[in-house]
C-alpha cells in the first residue's frame, strides 16, 4: 500500500501517478469544511465532495482523504497567508493484487 499527501494548489491541476486532480470548490468554516475534488483518470472524470476527515474511493484501489482546507477569508485577516491557496489530501493506492 502506498500512501502520499498530495497538496492541489487552487486553480491548478495536480497529478499523482495516472490520476489528475483538480479543486472545484470547498468551505473552511469550522464544523463544515469540504472539498469538491475532480477525480480524472485518462477520458474518466468523476466529482467527488468529501468532508474533513473523510475518505472516498476514487477508481479501483485508490482512494483520497480530505486532511485540511483553507480557512475562511475576513476582510479584518487581511492578505493571505502563503500557502492558502491549497487544499492537502492524503492519496492511498493498494498494491497490486492486494486487499482494500
Amino acid at each position: 500500500m502506498v500512501e502520499e499527501q498530495v497538496a492541489i494548489a487552487l486553480g491548478a491541476v495536480t497529478r499523482w501517478r495516472d490520476l489528475q486532480l483538480a479543486i472545484k470548490g470547498f468551505s473552511g468554516e469550522p464544523g463544515a469544511s469540504y472539498a469538491k475534488v475532480i477525480v480524472r483518470k485518462g477520458d474518466d472524470s468523476q466529482l467527488v465532495r468529501l468532508e474533513l476527515g473523510a475518505t472516498a474511493e476514487v477508481s479501483e484501489g485508490v482512494s483520497i482523504r480530505l486532511d485540511e482546507v483553507p480557512p475562511p477569508s475576513r476582510p479584518e485577516d487581511g492578505p493571505a497567508p502563503t500557502g492558502r491557496g491549497r487544499v492537502l489530501v492524503t492519496v492511498r493506492a493498494v498494491g497490486e493484487g492486494g486487499a482494500r
